[in-house]
């Protein structure tokens, strides 16, 4: 509630990189949208990606290329310029056409590997739980117990560490977690800066998990 919150407040002010992010976001198909602008009179390089001298970038996981073009050109500030490799054509009826560009996410798939120890009170379909609980704390949807539990997800531009993997790990019941490493999905490690616009992704088949006696 405290997310779609935001959301329908952020809605109010034209030109506010939180009323961007929350037009996109609105649209059918959008995953996970960030926003980045640079208000300097020179490039600035961050985390890989190079934001040029007062303009905005957007960085979409999901959704339709025009309708997206759409929503930016609808809620950013007049004169500002975008930057992104994909790049739409908006034809107005007067005046010059507009071309508005954005960054198409990068999906970089990971996977879990857990070594755990089971209990009495662990469920019958723990394991399953886990996996799915984990899959969906990668994507933002994980809502178990929330208030004790971190239940944001792993946004884009963001990196993640072991320890806070441990999230929905432990919302299952019944277990012990001996080990927990995250790593690429062809087990190499992590970098350890995550790409402006790249975003982590977990399938439940990448969560391995071992039980140990």
């Amino acid at each position: 509630y405290r997310t779609r919150y935001n959301s329908i407040v952020a809605h109010n002010g034209r030109g506010d990189l939180d009323n961007i992010s929350a037009q996109v976001s609105d649209l059918e198909g959008v995953q996970a949208v960030a926003v980045f602008d640079n208000d300097t009179d020179a490039e600035v390089t961050t985390q890989g990606t190079a934001i040029a001298e007062h303009s905005i970038l957007v960085a979409v996981q999901g959704g339709d290329d025009d309708e997206i073009a759409q929503a930016i050109f609808r809620t950013k500030p007049a004169g500002i310029p975008t930057i992104g490799a994909t790049v739409i054509n908006i034809e107005r009826e007067i005046g010059t056409d507009i071309v508005v560009r954005f960054a198409r996410v990068t999906e970089v798939p990971i996977r879990f590997v857990l070594d755990i120890r089971v209990g009495p009170a662990f469920p019958v379909a723990g394991l399953e739980l886990i996996q799915t609980r984990c899959v969906e704390w990668i994507g933002g949807t994980f809502n178990a117990l929330t208030g004790r539990f971190d239940t944001t997800g792993i946004g884009i531009g963001e990196s993640i560490d072991a320890s806070r993997a441990l999230t929905p790990v432990q919302s299952v019941p019944g277990h012990e977690v001996i080990s927990l490493s995250v790593q690429l999905q062809d087990g190499s490690n992590l970098p350890t800066v995550q790409g402006l616009t790249s975003r982590y992704t977990l399938v439940a088949d990448d969560v391995n998990i071992t039980i140990s006696a």
